[in-house]
């Protein structure tokens, strides 16, 4: 009589033995749908790592080639207008974007174990749905336009001393209405809000939060354009959501940004 536990081919193999502490953790941690909280974290703390140092080897470099160029050290005021500066801004934010998508994508490739379609959600969309967020969009657009004309405030200042630093403005208009859409929905609306999705956050609160992560990074922003920016990541978080796509939310991102640029080019430069 063979032991109970030997297979069918008469082969006496051990039972199982139970699991360990470690695989429990490791079975409990695959199977936890608050991971994808600590996947979000990470991709939006390497988001400000990469931009950090981005920021500040330019700066470093800018800071060299001015010393250099006058032949004596930069001055703290010195570094604090290359921090601003429009030239500055383009090379790191290209940096970024250069670095950070496929960053994105290896996560979804080999961490989530996704092709770059599902990944980002690259998918066809009904154009039905875009028309309808771009006439929100367009609304909202002018309602930040009427704020501004009661409240008395000129463009975003930011925007304005980096542009009218710049020396390559279409080096400049480049970053902000390619390069900024492009990175940006890959990271919040590709990634962070697919990752906080799989969580039983639920939806809305899940859009909300992604919009405020969104708006963190623009800081560097005043108060009423961080509402504006707010408001903007709200109704893209909505087109992501009801789209399935994140096509409209880089079309819609981009077209904002377009022209959102071409008024301050009228208002600068009088265009």
């Amino acid at each position: 009589m063979r032991p109970e536990w030997s297979n069918d081919e008469g082969v006496t193999e051990p039972p199982a033995l139970p699991p360990t502490s470690s695989d429990s953790t490791s079975t409990s941690f695959s199977t936890n749908p608050w991971r994808f909280v600590l996947y979000a974290l990470v991709a939006y703390g390497i988001y400000w790592i990469v931009q950090i140092a981005s920021v500040t080897v330019v700066l470093i470099a800018a800071a060299v080639m001015k010393a250099v160029e006058t032949g004596e050290p930069p001055e703290i005021d010195v570094i604090e207008q290359l921090a601003v500066d429009g030239d500055v801004f383009s090379v790191t934010f290209l940096i970024s974007t250069l670095l950070l998508v496929p960053l994105l994508y290896l996560a979804n490739r080999f961490l989530h174990q996704m092709k770059l379609g599902d990944g980002f959600a690259l998918h066809p969309f009904r154009w039905k749905v875009l028309g309808v967020y771009l006439l929100i969009t367009t609304a909202f657009f002018f309602l930040c336009g009427l704020i501004d004309l009661l409240l008395d405030r000129s463009f975003n200042e930011t925007m304005e001393a980096m542009l009218l630093s710049a020396d390559s403005r279409s080096g400049f208009y480049f970053v902000i209405i390619v390069c900024a859409p492009l990175l940006e929905e890959t990271l919040f609306r590709g990634y962070l809000q697919r990752q906080l999705l799989r969580t039983p956050l639920g939806k809305t609160p899940v859009i909300v939060l992604v919009a405020i992560l969104f708006s963190v990074s623009h800081l560097q922003y005043g108060v009423i354009d961080l509402f504006y920016v707010f408001g903007l990541g709200l109704i893209l978080g909505y087109v992501r959501q009801h789209s399935g796509s994140l096509w409209p939310c880089i079309l819609i991102h981009l077209l904002w940004n377009a022209v959102a640029s071409l008024f301050m080019e009228h208002y600068l430069h009088g265009l």
